[in-house]
């Protein structure tokens, strides 16, 4: 049997809540879980920051760091929602947080920003030579890019454009307010080198940070450089209105293919795309190539997931095999992730069918 899944595999190995405070809910680090959590309190220009208790001068810090950010995203922008912080040492954070200690993230369904009190642990953080305190504060205006950018009409299905999105937030205010962290914008660290074990943006919109945290990282760097290059010299608005208009909110339960996301990319900056050239590729996944359906289909095996990534110019009919329901279409510059058994297989409509093997793959017709 095929279904459709969401090819959201995030941080692939997440750290339970563990320790004395109580776990936090389900569905995330609301403000007011975080007023009720025990955590010191105090505001910093209106924004209301949560905090360790040894992580007061941090938390003063980024509080302010944001709030200062957060009046220029609104001059600029036009925004108008408040966003509360958390700032949490290694204790607190492995107590109240799933993810690993120390990865900020934005809380989205709550408009809270949650950093570490150091990222000075971060995976692969000793061969950066970035100042750690300066690179945290720098990576707030990331966060906070996260939570703005959909009250603006921008949302994305794909996991690269928006990573991309909260670093044009991250470059145009350090641009503009504090060139004193541009070195976050300078793209990879000398010393720091990929460790794998993937490079592809097609990768990073499959697997997100499975690739483990130094992966990820080096996306950013990479990420982070290519902003840079989109908001030099132009008004933030104007950048921000070209992206609403390439990637609609309303298209973000759609997960384009890498090429369309450059095609679009490269309408709001001409010449951009260039700096992420070398990302455009198939991947790691290894290729499905399809042939003549079998006359019996053993019994499937353990899940798969086979990304369909429909790079050519028309539709792509798919449905399971064998099966007398009409063939779904994913059209032309789409990607979809199909969860099947081992052993099972994927009928398409030009007659032939894809063998699902055990793992994950890939069919790419037009790549």
């Amino acid at each position: 049997m095929v279904r459709l899944a969401l090819a959201a595999l995030l941080f692939g190995l997440l750290l339970p809540p563990s320790g004395s405070r109580a776990a936090p809910p389900a569905d995330g680090l609301s403000e007011d879980y975080l007023r009720r959590s025990g955590l010191s309190a105090l505001t910093v220009a209106g924004v209301h920051v949560y905090h360790s208790a040894t992580a007061i001068e941090a938390a003063q810090t980024y509080g302010a760091a944001i709030a200062a950010a957060l009046a220029w995203y609104r001059a600029e922008l036009g925004w108008q929602g408040e966003v509360a912080v958390a700032v949490l040492d290694a204790a607190d954070w492995q107590a109240m947080v799933s993810l690993p200690y120390p990865v900020p993230h934005a809380e989205r369904a709550w408009n809270v920003v949650v950093m570490p009190d150091s990222v000075e642990r971060f995976p692969g953080f000793a061969k950066w030579d970035l100042d750690a305190a300066l690179l945290n504060e720098a990576l707030t205006f990331h966060e906070v890019g996260h939570l703005v950018s959909p009250g603006l009409g921008l949302a994305a299905g794909n996991h690269w454009i928006d990573e991309l999105t909260a670093n044009l937030f991250l470059a145009a205010y350090v641009r503009a307010e504090r060139p004193d962290l541009a070195p976050i914008l300078a793209g990879v660290p000398p010393r720091f080198a990929n460790p794998g074990p993937f490079d592809q943006l097609f990768d990073l919109d499959s697997f997100y940070a499975g690739g483990g945290l130094e992966n990820y990282a080096w996306f950013q760097f990479r990420l982070a450089a290519l902003a840079d290059r989109i908001v030099r010299n132009r008004p933030f608005a104007a950048v921000m209105q070209a992206m609403g208009q390439a990637f609609p909110a309303e298209g973000a339960d759609r997960r384009l293919t890498v090429p369309e996301t450059l095609a679009r990319l490269e309408r709001v900056a001409p010449g951009a795309t260039a700096l992420v050239a070398d990302m455009g590729g198939a991947g790691l996944l290894p290729a499905l190539v399809p042939g003549a359906c079998p006359e019996r289909v053993p019994a499937a095996g353990r899940e798969s997931l086979v990304f369909l990534d429909n790079r050519s110019a028309a539709a792509l009919g798919y449905r399971p095999f064998p099966s007398a329901a009409p063939f779904a279409q994913l059209p032309p510059g789409e990607v979809v992730a199909l969860i099947a058994g081992a052993g099972s297989q994927i009928e398409l409509d030009a007659g032939t069918c894809l063998a699902v093997p055990p793992g994950y793959a890939r069919y790419s017709p037009g790549g």
